[in-house]
């Protein structure tokens, strides 16, 4: 290597910190950096106490800098720069050779230690060099794990790294933080089997491991937040090879909302089917009833023997009833003819108080909590009636000997997304709210409950009664949702659209 101008792109436009205190010592170095790239800026210094603070507030590609110094040594300067967090290579210049001497320089954080009996223009090029290539190497790495750092902490879905062996959670983002509850100190903490819900600990290994033969899965699991609550998660799964250890690296999309939403179409479109078969048949039944109701009549009147028309009454009855069930039917099946008026549910409750009070046991504590500035609805008054009779019996049922039955009102206004999740249109709407403090409902029983003639009270009732709100809530542009846990009671909302006069009217 010869005195010419290196051009390596690396060792251009470079700015260097020399701090020497001998002024002959300063000059060769100086003149051996100026000519091994064209643009070079050498700062210099004489102590190493204007060094470190030089160092601490201005950007060096390069430090030079004597182990021999007045005041703070060399090796002083460089600990007190380092423990500023200031990265800039340095590289030692000293007049002893002492390995020791390097070794410590080179622990404290120097780049390359020369000792003054071999500098020469090429070894302080070829130094000079190195550390910078070093510095610009280490640069790139800080700042591409920095932008990895950054999409990983943002990205739109939690982000979970985990080691198969012994199922650790290695590194997670925020998101995981925000599903599951945790702090990032109590996460690291968990294993995925202390998470994971509905499988075993050996189940999720075996599971692990085929995830690593076939390089990856995607799969719907359930895992426990913090607070209990068990949430559904669709997990995209990939092994992750670092370092000679493999990891799997798992991208987790919390789907709670999407599947009851698709639970909740499915259920709607079921509910629709049934109500449009009981419909059908209730009005074909109402028709041969009413046949039948009519014949026993006209018997009743033409019969003169008194036990007849005993047994003709008792035709005429049966024929009655079923017409009271048929009405039921297609309550639910919304065929029913409707006289809507503008009305206040507030009053609907105050006129059935004395009724409530008398169909239910003493036992049973009746609350009410109505709100007093409740808008109108525009609704039947005898369907609205019949929803609160329906809802109160059936928090009767559920309350085996005694209990508190909370009747209460209340106003919400929906924005699209939560009017997405109840199943019914933006706006906002009048909520009855029928709360019992009996046994619950099983979650095996719960989607099948607003099912026409499905009970579970072993013989007792038809089975219509939580169909027929459900059908006069959506037949008023409503919907009804349930909020239960088996032993701790049960709460239906009837959600009903309140009624805006026209703009002309008001």
């Amino acid at each position: 290597m010869g005195q010419g101008t290196i051009t390596d792109p690396a060792m251009e436009a470079l700015h260097i910190l020399l701090v020497e205190d001998d002024p002959t010592m300063r000059h060769a170095v100086r003149r051996a950096l100026h000519t091994s790239a064209e643009n070079v800026r050498i700062h210099e210094e004489e102590n190493g106490e204007s060094a470190v603070t030089l160092l601490a507030s201005a950007h060096f590609d390069c430090v030079f800098l004597d182990y021999q110094l007045p005041g703070l040594d060399g090796l002083e300067v460089l600990r007190a720069v380092r423990e500023k967090g200031v990265k800039t290579p340095v590289i030692i210049l000293t007049a002893k050779g002492d390995e020791e001497l390097a070794v410590e320089m080179m622990k404290a954080g120097a780049t390359d230690y020369v000792p003054k009996s071999h500098m020469t223009p090429e070894r302080l090029q070829h130094s000079l060099r190195q550390a910078v290539r070093i510095n610009q190497a280490e640069r790139r790495a800080a700042e591409a794990a920095q932008r990895y750092r950054l999409l990983f902490e943002h990205a739109p879905y939690g982000v979970l790294i985990v080691d198969p062996q012994d199922q650790s959670i290695v590194e997670f983002n925020s998101v995981i933080q925000h599903q599951l509850g945790y702090s990032r100190e109590e996460l690291a903490q968990k294993r995925i089997w202390e998470l994971e819900v509905g499988v075993t600990e050996a189940e999720i290994q075996a599971h692990m491991e085929l995830n690593v033969r076939r390089d990856g899965d995607e799969f719907e699991t359930r895992f426990r937040t913090k607070s209990g609550e068990v949430r559904d998660i669709l997990i995209s799964v990939r092994p992750l090879r670092l370092t000679g250890k493999t990891y799997l690296h798992g991208i987790l999309q919390d789907i709670t909302e999407r599947n009851r939403l698709k639970e909740q179409l499915l259920q709607s479109q079921k509910m629709e089917a049934i109500g449009r078969l009981a419909g059908g048949i209730a009005h074909d039944f109402n028709n041969l009833l009413a046949i039948i109701s009519g014949y026993a009549e006209s018997l009743t009147r033409r019969l003169s023997d008194e036990n007849l028309r005993s047994h003709a009454n008792e035709i005429q009855n049966a024929a009655e009833r079923g017409g009271a069930l048929t009405r039921q039917l297609l309550a639910f099946g919304r065929r029913q003819v409707l006289k809507p008026e503008i009305l206040n549910l507030n009053s609907c409750i105050a006129g059935m108080n004395e009724i409530l009070r008398r169909l239910l046991s003493r036992e049973t504590y009746i609350e009410f909590k109505t709100d007093p500035a409740l808008p109108d609805i525009e609704a039947d008054r005898g369907q609205m009636e019949q929803v609160i009779l329906n809802l109160a019996l059936n928090a009767r049922d559920a309350m085996v000997e005694s209990g508190t039955l909370t009747i209460s009102t209340s106003t919400r206004t929906l924005n699209a997304t939560e009017a997405s999740i109840c199943g019914i249109g933006e706006g906002e709407y009048v909520i009855l709210s029928v709360a019992d403090t009996g046994r619950g409902i099983d979650p095996q029983v719960r989607p099948h409950i607003f099912e026409p003639f499905f009970t579970t009270k072993e013989g007792k009732g038809s089975g219509l009664g939580l169909s027929i709100v459900y059908g006069i809530a959506q037949q008023a542009g409503g919907n009804v949702l349930v909020e239960s846990e088996v032993g701790q009671g049960a709460r239906f909302d009837v959600f009903l659209p309140v009624h805006h006069q026209p703009q002309e009217n008001r």
